[in-house]
């Protein structure tokens, strides 16, 4: 947000924005903190809010394709409304017999839920000031704030380790023509995350905003 070139009066007109309680003698390194806090927490749930509907729309428009498909081959007659709810896919479903399908997990989706939670800080080793997001194995989305920490599965680490690299190369001279060439000597980590210790199996995926929970991760041991 770039809370760093602001000014006091600035800073304090946007925690009015977030309807902050910022106290007389709070230095402008916590107040810039609170507010880029805030600032996440309005982004992420703005973000699970749009996630939501247009998973539900998507999921919508495929059961009623899939509700379709079936009728027409097993010579069903159905009526689709113009607006179907999901009450609507149940009775019709439930009409022409067909069962509701889970797909098939991915095997990112696997090791996700199989993994441990932890706590840990992410780095973004390219743009220490950059975000990123991610929805490795279709099922999870991460959204990931630079040097925040987060709640994540164990499994991401290596993840991340194994495909987010960018490649180094090196001019060298080939040994049997002579030339010069480019050649790819090793890679380089585009992100990185600090374990700071586990989390509770039932802690949600995301960043850590809340004050309690920032300060029982800080309290315990890095080895737990």
């Amino acid at each position: 947000m770039g809370l760093r070139e602001k000014t006091r009066e600035e800073l304090l007109e946007l925690a009015k924005d977030f309807d902050l309680n910022v106290p007389h003698n709070i230095t402008n390194t916590v107040l810039q903190d609170r507010i880029e806090r805030a600032a996440i927490a309005k982004t992420v749930a703005r973000e699970e809010e749009v996630r939501a509907e247009l998973q539900a729309k998507a999921k919508l428009r495929q059961d009623i394709a899939e509700i379709k498909a079936t009728a027409e081959l097993e010579g069903y007659a159905i009526e689709v409304p113009d607006n179907p709810t999901a009450e609507d896919i149940i009775k019709l479903r439930r009409q022409i017999g067909l069962k509701k399908a889970e797909p098939k997990p991915s095997p990112e989706t696997v090791a996700i839920e199989k993994s441990k939670r932890v706590y840990a800080i992410f780095h973004n080793l390219e743009q220490d000031d950059l975000d990123i997001r991610c929805n490795p194995g279709g099922k999870y989305r991460f959204h990931f704030w630079p040097n925040r920490v987060h709640v994540i599965p164990q499994c991401l680490i290596k993840i991340f380790a194994d495909r987010c690299v960018n490649p180094i190369y090196e001019r060298q001279r080939d040994p049997n023509t002579g030339e010069v060439v480019s050649k790819r000597v090793g890679t380089k980590r585009r992100f990185m995350f600090e374990v700071l210790g586990q989390a509770d199996d039932n802690a949600s995926f995301g960043v850590v905003l809340d004050d309690k929970t920032l300060k029982k991760i800080k309290e315990q041991p890095v080895d737990s």
